[in-house]
């Protein structure tokens, strides 16, 4: 874990996002955000092997009705990469709901006694930040993104040429972050607070129900929580290896409902720290 230290920053971005259904997806409005306490974060994304721990102990069914991509498939029995075929290689968990990050994150309090969590939607941003006003944690431009980040790129490009997104003009990037597909955690450069994979790798179910745009929702940076009715769907961040690049932005609200399971989509764990 990571202690994420208290501070301000400026949440969403004025900007939209094309969607498949044609619809145009928000990122702002910029809404000033206060994060008056630390929290702790785990440095890297859930790996597979933690999750299977979870599930062992207690008997959760791992998702049956999602598989990886065929890509994925292909990727690991060729093992063309030899750091991504070592006996460490922790890959992130995919393949996970909202509602088994929530079921692991309650099973981990029971083990503990520690309040582990979910991030809230403005404690994800705040941390893939790291204190950066520039639109990439890293700088302004995407220059240098394969350094730190496991993205669509020239060798994810190579093995969906018969995938959708191949198809999305700009949807890559030119470099080569060494990584076709899913990347063992912590394989690329951690941002200016020591967390790894914020951008790309898997998507991250965080804890709040995505309403848009950000209008009425609180500035104290909790979780957006509905008072009446049902949460059709939950926030989910930072992109992955076969995301288009404008999804890859730290301002970009994923949201999907919380019974999904993807083949990109896994979580990391935060923790509330006691005074």
């Amino acid at each position: 874990m990571v202690v994420v230290p208290p501070g301000e920053f400026d949440m969403g971005e004025e900007r939209t996002s094309l969607m498949r259904d044609g619809s145009l997806r928000p990122h702002g409005p910029v809404r000033r955000i206060r994060i008056e306490r630390p929290f702790a974060v785990a440095r890297f994304e859930l790996s597979e092997a933690e999750f299977e721990n979870f599930a062992a102990d207690t008997g959760h069914r791992i998702a049956s009705d999602c598989d990886l991509s065929a890509q994925e498939h292909a990727e690991r029995s060729r093992r063309i990469d030899a750091e991504q075929a070592a006996p460490n290689a922790a890959l992130p968990v995919v393949c996970v709901s909202w509602r088994d990050a929530e079921t692991y994150v309650a099973w981990l309090v029971r083990r503990t006694g520690k309040p582990y969590r979910l991030l809230t939607e403005a404690e994800w941003e705040y941390a893939a930040r790291a204190g950066s006003a520039h639109t990439w944690p890293w700088g302004a431009t995407t220059q240098g993104i394969c350094m730190y980040a496991n993205v669509l790129d020239a060798s994810a490009m190579a093995i969906l040429q018969d995938h959708p997104v191949s198809q999305v003009p700009d949807a890559a990037v030119t470099c080569d972050d060494r990584a076709a597909t899913r990347a063992p955690v912590g394989q690329y450069r951690a941002n200016a607070f020591g967390v790894h994979d914020m951008v790309g790798n898997v998507w991250e179910w965080v804890a709040d129900c995505s309403v848009l745009p950000y209008v009425d929702q609180s500035t104290d940076g909790s979780a957006m929580t509905l008072r009446t009715g049902e949460c059709t769907h939950r926030a989910i961040r930072g992109g992955s290896w076969r995301s288009r690049l404008e999804r890859q932005r730290v301002t970009f609200r994923g949201r999907d409902p919380e019974q999904t399971r993807s083949d990109i989509f896994g979580f990391r764990v935060a923790r509330s720290l006691l005074d």
